[in-house]
C-alpha cells in the first residue's frame, strides 16, 4: 500500500511539474485563447449562412444518416463529402436540434484550429531547431488567427477541416522524408485523399505528392517497397472514393445539370482557355491579383517564404540534374530540400488551380480570391517569418517588396475599375473586407488595401529588426503580436459581428419562425411540406430543409399545388396577393418574407384555425 501511495504521489508531482513548466504553459494558454476567439459569438449562429456550400456539406451527412433531403439537394451543384462525413455526420448522430447541430459544428471547427496549432508548433520545432520554442509557439498562434480561419470557424463548411488536414499532410510528409517507413507512406496517401474528398480544389496537393513519390522511386532504390505501398494505398482509396461519390450523386443529385459545375469535368473549358491569347492574359492577371492578396494579407512575409522555397528548389533540381548526369549526388541526398520542394509544388499547383478556376470577372472578389489557397498558407507564412528574421538583407528587400505592393495594387485597381462591378462576396476575400463592400464600387479600395497593408508591414518589420531592447525585449515581441492579432481580429470580427450576424438575425425571424408553426400544428410530422420556388428564391429552400431536419421538404412550383392534398406550402409573401388566394388557401403564419399556407378545405386548415384562433 505504501508503494502505491508513493507511486501516485510521484505521478502527481510530475503532473504538477509538467503543468507548471513554461514549455507547456504557453502553448496551452495560447490554445485556450485560440479556442475562445474561434467560438466567440457562437450564440448568434444556429443556421445556414452560405448557399449552396453549407447545405451541400450537410447533405453529405444527411445521405450517410439516411435522411431524405433529395428534393432540395437535386437543385444544387455537387459538393465534396469529406466535411459532411468526418465532422457533420457525428454531430447529426449526437444532436437532434438543428440549433445545437450548427453550434456543435462551430465548436468542432474551433477544435480543428487548436489541433492545427499543435501540429504547426511540432513541425516548426523540427524544421527550425535553432529557434526558441516560445517564439515558434507565438508565431504559430498568430498564424492561426489569420482572418479566414476565425471567420470560417463560425460557418459550417469545410475550411477549418482543410486547414487541419493540410497540417497533418505537412507533418506526415516531413516524416516520410525523415523516416520513410511503410506506415508513413500509407499515411501520406491517406492524408492527400482526405484532403481531396474534403474539397476537390486540393487535387494539386495529390499531384505534387505523386510527383515526389515517382521521383523518389527513380532515385532511391532503398525506398521502392514503401512507395509501392503508397501506390497501392492511394489506388484503393481512389476506388473507394469513386464508389461513394457515384452513389451520393446518383442518389441525391439525380437529374441535376449543375453537378458538373464543381466537378473536375466542369473545368475543362477553363483549362483550354489558357492556351488562347486572351485566356492566357486573363490567367496572368488572375495570378497577379491572387498573389497580391496573399502578399498584403501576410504582411509581406509571403515574399520571404516564396524566395526561400524557390532558392532551395532551384538548388535541389540543379544538383539533382548534375547527379543524374554523373557529376555529383548532393541534391539526391539532400532530403530536407526535397521536402521544401514538395511544399512548393503543392502550393504552386493549388495557386494555379485558384487562378484558373476563379479568373478575374463576375465579381470583385474573384481577382483577389483567397479562399482556395488560404487553408495552406500557414506553413509558408511560418517559413516566411523565420526566413525574414534570419535575413541580413532585409532592408533592400523590404524596399523592393513595398514597391511591388503598390505596383500590384495599382494594377489590380485598374482591372476592377475597368470592369466597373459592385458585386462582392467577402467570404472569398476576407482580408479585403474592410475596404471592399457589396453593392459599392471598388474605386480606390484596392489601393487602400495595399497602402494599409504595407504601412502595417513596414511598422512590424522595423520593430522586429530593431536592436535588442535588453531586459525589455518582451515588449518588442508583445507589440508585434498585439499588432498582428489586433489587425487580424479587426478584419475577422468585422465580418462575424457585421455581415454574418445580420444575416443570422434576418433568417431567424423569417425562417425559424415559419418552421416553428409547422412543427406546432403537426407535432408528429405526418403531413408533407412543400416549398414553392417560383414565389421566392430556391436558395431559401436549403435553410428550410436544414431546420426541418428529418422532415423532407419537396421543392415545387405554385402551379403544381394540389388543393385536395392536405399539406403545408411555404411561399413568398407576394403569393398571398394572387387572384383567388383567400378562397383556396388559409395562411397559418407569415413573416416579412415568407408565409406558410394550407388548402382551405382540408384538415390542416381546420386544425390551424383551432390552434391559432383564426389569427395569423
Amino acid at each position: 500500500m505504501k508503494a502505491v501511495v508513493q507511486r501516485v504521489s510521484s505521478l502527481c508531482r510530475k503532473t504538477v511539474e509538467i503543468a507548471q513548466s513554461s514549455r507547456w504553459m504557453l502553448p496551452c494558454a495560447l490554445s485556450v485563447i485560440l479556442f475562445i476567439l474561434a467560438v466567440r459569438g457562437i450564440e448568434n449562429f444556429n443556421q445556414l449562412l452560405l448557399f449552396d456550400d453549407e447545405f451541400g456539406y450537410w447533405t453529405a451527412s444527411a445521405y450517410l444518416t439516411g435522411t431524405d433531403w433529395k428534393s432540395v439537394a437535386s437543385g444544387i451543384p455537387y459538393y465534396s463529402y469529406g466535411y459532411g462525413f468526418f465532422v457533420l455526420t457525428p454531430i447529426r448522430l449526437i444532436f437532434s436540434s438543428t440549433e445545437a447541430m450548427y453550434q456543435a459544428a462551430i465548436v468542432a471547427n474551433a477544435l480543428l484550429l487548436v489541433g492545427s496549432f499543435w501540429i504547426a508548433r511540432t513541425v516548426a520545432g523540427q524544421i527550425f531547431e535553432d529557434m526558441n520554442r516560445s517564439v515558434l509557439d507565438i508565431v504559430c498562434f498568430v498564424i492561426m488567427l489569420y482572418p479566414s480561419n476565425v471567420v470560417f470557424s463560425h460557418i459550417a463548411w469545410a475550411e477549418c477541416l482543410l486547414v487541419f488536414v493540410f497540417w497533418v499532410f505537412v507533418w506526415v510528409s516531413l516524416r516520410v522524408i525523415k523516416k520513410p517507413s511503410v506506415w508513413n507512406h500509407i499515411g501520406i496517401a491517406g492524408s492527400v485523399m482526405v484532403l481531396y474528398v474534403v474539397h476537390q480544389r486540393t487535387i494539386a496537393v495529390a499531384i505534387a505528392t505523386v510527383m515526389v513519390m515517382i521521383w523518389c522511386f527513380l532515385i532511391d532504390k532503398n525506398r521502392r517497397k514503401e512507395i509501392i505501398m503508397f501506390a497501392i494505398a492511394i489506388a484503393v482509396l481512389i476506388v473507394l472514393h469513386c464508389v461513394i461519390k457515384d452513389d451520393l450523386i446518383n442518389d441525391y443529385y439525380y437529374n441535376n445539370t449543375k453537378v458538373a459545375m464543381n466537378n473536375l469535368e466542369g473545368q475543362t473549358e477553363k483549362i483550354k482557355g489558357i492556351f488562347t491569347g486572351e485566356g492566357f492574359i486573363i490567367f496572368i492577371k488572375s495570378m497577379i491579383g491572387k498573389w497580391f492578396y496573399l502578399f498584403v494579407g501576410t504582411f509581406m512575409m509571403a515574399w520571404w517564404g516564396a524566395e526561400f522555397l524557390f532558392k532551395l528548389a532551384g538548388a535541389y533540381v540543379k544538383s539533382g540534374w548534375n547527379g543524374i548526369r554523373g557529376h555529383n549526388t548532393v541534391g539526391l541526398s539532400d532530403q530536407s530540400s526535397l521536402w521544401f520542394v514538395w511544399l512548393l509544388l503543392a502550393f504552386g499547383g493549388n495557386f494555379l488551380v485558384a487562378a484558373i478556376y476563379m479568373g478575374i470577372g463576375g465579381r470583385n472578389d474573384m481577382l483577389l480570391y483567397g479562399r482556395y489557397t488560404e487553408y495552406m498558407i500557414g506553413i509558408y507564412f511560418i517559413i516566411g517569418i523565420i526566413t525574414f528574421l534570419k535575413d541580413e538583407k532585409w532592408l533592400t528587400k523590404t524596399m523592393l517588396y513595398v514597391f511591388l505592393t503598390i505596383v500590384c495594387g495599382w494594377f489590380c485597381q485598374g482591372i476592377l475599375d475597368k470592369n466597373n462591378m459592385t458585386t462582392y462576396q467577402a467570404y472569398h476575400s476576407i482580408c479585403t473586407s474592410l475596404f471592399l463592400e457589396k453593392g459599392k464600387s471598388a474605386q480606390g479600395a484596392v489601393l487602400e488595401y495595399a497602402v494599409g497593408g504595407f504601412a502595417v508591414s513596414v511598422f512590424l518589420i522595423l520593430i522586429l529588426k530593431s536592436k535588442p531592447w535588453k531586459k525589455l525585449k518582451w515588449i518588442k515581441s508583445g507589440i508585434v503580436v498585439l499588432t498582428v492579432a489586433g489587425v487580424y481580429s479587426c478584419i475577422a470580427y468585422n465580418m462575424v459581428y457585421g455581415v454574418m450576424t445580420d444575416k443570422q438575425c434576418l433568417r431567424i425571424a423569417n425562417i425559424r419562425n415559419i418552421v416553428s408553426w409547422i412543427e406546432w400544428i403537426d407535432e408528429d410530422g405526418n403531413y408533407p411540406v412543400y416549398y414553392c420556388r417560383d414565389t421566392e428564391s430556391r436558395y431559401w429552400s436549403e435553410s428550410f430543409q436544414f431546420i426541418l431536419n428529418d422532415t423532407p421538404l419537396t421543392v415545387i412550383t405554385s402551379d403544381t399545388i394540389i388543393p385536395e392534398e392536405d399539406a403545408f406550402y411555404i411561399v413568398g409573401t407576394d403569393f398571398l396577393w394572387s387572384d383567388g388566394f383567400e378562397q383556396q388557401y388559409y395562411c397559418i403564419k407569415k413573416s416579412s418574407q415568407f408565409a406558410v399556407i394550407v388548402p382551405t378545405d382540408q384538415e390542416l386548415a381546420n386544425r390551424a384555425r383551432k390552434l391559432t384562433g383564426g389569427q395569423k
